[in-house]
Formats: structure tokens, C-alpha cells, sequence
């Protein structure tokens, strides 16, 4: 309403279709804008928590692809590590060294779970009590990582939300103080052009 009564009568359907145009282009680069916001402040936090647990050998774009994928990658890894253990477990007592690059946990904390193993058996195969140990811990952490891989994804999501809102809240509060300084315009009481209209340079008309 402000734009056409802004203008010429002759000219109300060229300013409101103006106004939607710059209107529709607007919403279309601020989602453009907001997604790019998104998308970095989701690879900055899910980056930090790769760079934080090295062992778990996640890329931020396994991360990216949501809870559930994330969830599954990480269990998988645990899977393919208890299966090393168990291959670990049927050969010589220095089996471990081969599957460790394997195992998405800490070497120094496998190593003490194998020594622990061997330490705790009473009778039988050494080897083997180790093997059953290290899964045991896997067992227990598996779930414990899934938990804060969940968890790290929906503070990444917390976070780049929450920098998106502040982004808009600006944007607003910049584009409201931007209206303070538009002309205040007297409403007009009719579409007829009247003589006390003045055709001003744009279109903007003057009533006096």
C-alpha cells in the first residue's frame, strides 16, 4: 500500500509488480544466503568433533548425511573391529598389532584392554581372553559413541539454527531502521489523479 500510494495512479500496476519481483528475489537470496549459513556452520562444528575423535575415522560428510547414517557408519566401524579382535583372538599374542588400525578406539586404551584380558585369565588360551575383553570394552563404548555422535550432530543442527535466527534478527532490525528514514506521504482518497497531484522524477507524486 505504502508503494502505490507513493506513485503516479498510472503507474500503481508497475510499482506493484515491481515490488513482488524485488520481493520473490529477495526471499529467493535469503534462502540462499540462510542455506549457505547452514551448511558452513554444520561443517565448522562437525569438523571440530572429527579433529576432537581421529580414531573413529568419520568424514564430516558421513556426519552431514544425518543422525541415522552417522549412527550406522560408526556402529559398522565397531563391527568390523570386534570381527578383527575375533581373528586377532585365534592367532599368536602379538595378533593385536595388525587390527589395531582398525579398532575406532584409542590404541594406548585397546592395548590395556588386551593386557587386562590376559592378565584376568585363570586358565585356557591367554590370546583368547584378551580377544574377549577388547570386545567386551568395544561392546560398552559402541553404544557410548553412538550416543555423542548423535548428540554432536544435534548440537552442530542447535548451533548453525540458532546463528541463522541472529542473521535474521538483524536483518530485521537493519531493514526497520532503514524505513525510519522513507518520506512520511499523506494517504491519498482516491485513484483519480487530481491537480493538486505533481508528477515528481520515478513516478512519486506530491499532494498539497
Amino acid at each position: 500500500m505504502a508503494i502505490q500510494n507513493a506513485v503516479d495512479t498510472r503507474r500503481i500496476g508497475q510499482a506493484t509488480s515491481a515490488a513482488q519481483f524485488f520481493r520473490q528475489i529477495g526471499a529467493t537470496i535469503g534462502a540462499a544466503v540462510m542455506g549457505v549459513v547452514l551448511a558452513v556452520t554444520l561443517s565448522s562444528s562437525l569438523g571440530a568433533f572429527v579433529e576432537r575423535r581421529p580414531e573413529l575415522r568419520i568424514d564430516v560428510r558421513t556426519l552431514m548425511g544425518g543422525i541415522e547414517t552417522a549412527a550406522a557408519a560408526v556402529s559398522a566401524r565397531f563391527d568390523a573391529a570386534a570381527a578383527a579382535i575375533d581373528d586377532a583372538g585365534t592367532g599368536p599374542d602379538h595378533a593385536l598389532d595388525g587390527v589395531l588400525a582398525r579398532v575406532p578406539v584409542p590404541a594406548d586404551e585397546v592395548r590395556r584392554w588386551w593386557d587386562e584380558g590376559g592378565a584376568g585369565a585363570e586358565a585356557g588360551d591367554p590370546v583368547a581372553a584378551r580377544a574377549a575383553n577388547v570386545r567386551r570394552h568395544l561392546a560398552a563404548r559402541r553404544s557410548a559413541t553412538v550416543v555423542e555422535v548423535r548428540t554432536a550432530i544435534r548440537m552442530a543442527v542447535t548451533r548453525a539454527v540458532t546463528r541463522i535466527y541472529r542473521w535474521v534478527i538483524g536483518s530485521v532490525l537493519l531493514a526497520f531502521a532503514v524505513t525510519m528514514f522513507l518520506p512520511e506521504l499523506p494517504l491519498r482518497s482516491s485513484h483519480d489523479a487530481g491537480p493538486e497531484d505533481q508528477d515528481l522524477p520515478g513516478g512519486a507524486v506530491v499532494r498539497r
